[in-house]
């Protein structure tokens, strides 16, 4: 891409049916949510010679705290504001940037809610209306996300492990109870990214993930930048890096072994395990 590319928002009823003719690059399009009755917005990127004969690997990145879903779809592809430009005057245009061979998604969300509840709901949500519309390889869905998204990512990702290939969380700032989730990464490659100058997620809390994670068995990688603070999301999505540390892995369905944990109805299957009931 060579130019600067407007929003383009396209209605969910306009496009029914999988593999839609859309143009190639980012855009907004919605999707209906049944809990209040409305459209809600997430950004997707379509990668240049779309082919809907093959199934494409899917990108699921959650945006930050004051943030929106056109904002961090530019994020994920390491493009930071210009010059003094505001967040506002960078929501309203995409950049180019090079090309991948990935579906990327940032979903809205609701804004500032820290991927609970209905938040939750509408990433799933898109989760499932993404994969109705386009071709999807279900082996290969990464989640990602920065600050409350890099906490998103850690709380929907151990909450439903088994729709995941990987995770990789930049300077998470994890809802309250997460952590209890830790045990259910067993198969699940974790690459966390932190500042170690973050003044709003400190980088011991990070730490202490990595370490956790580590004597629980998990797959685990950790990088932390000297002198930066909180936006090592700089860092982490640099140069489409992280497609790269994604393209490695593949979502196994059925491991040989799992660690389940959940304290939720909504939440009670993983892999080949489903929880009946709760005592």
């Amino acid at each position: 891409m060579k130019r600067l590319l407007p929003l383009l928002v396209f209605s969910l009823l306009a496009f029914p049916t999988a593999g839609q003719k859309l143009p190639p690059g980012p855009q907004v399009l919605t999707f209906f949510s049944d809990v209040d009755d409305t459209e809600q917005p997430y950004a997707i990127y379509l990668p240049p010679d779309f082919d809907a004969t093959r199934r494409y690997p899917l990108v699921v990145s959650l945006h930050g705290a004051g943030s929106n879903h056109r904002l961090n779809l530019r994020r994920v592809f390491g493009k930071s504001n210009t010059g003094d430009e505001t967040d506002v005057e960078a929501s309203r245009y995409f950049p180019a940037w090079e090309d991948v061979d990935f579906i990327v998604v940032s979903p809205y969300a609701r804004g500032t809610m820290g991927y609970r509840s209905i938040a939750e709901k509408d990433v799933l949500d898109v989760v499932a209306d993404v994969r109705r519309r386009f071709p999807i390889d279900e082996n290969r869905m990464y989640l990602t996300g920065l600050s409350m998204g890099g906490g998103g990512t850690l709380w929907i990702g151990l909450s439903r492990p088994d729709l995941w290939a990987a995770l990789a969380p930049v300077c998470p700032a994890p809802p309250p109870g997460v952590e209890m989730l830790a045990p259910n990464a067993l198969n699940l490659p974790v690459h966390f990214f932190q500042g170690a100058a973050d003044p709003v997620v400190r980088p011991e809390g990070t730490r202490a993930w990595v370490d956790t994670l580590n004597a629980l068995g998990t797959q685990v990688a950790y990088e932390e930048y000297e002198g930066v603070g909180h936006d090592s999301w700089v860092q982490a999505y640099e140069g489409g890096r992280i497609f790269d540390w994604f393209a490695r892995f593949e979502r196994n369905p059925y491991p040989e072994r799992v660690r389940f944990v959940t304290a939720r109805y909504a939440a009670r299957r993983a892999y080949w395990v489903r929880l009946d009931a709760f005592t």
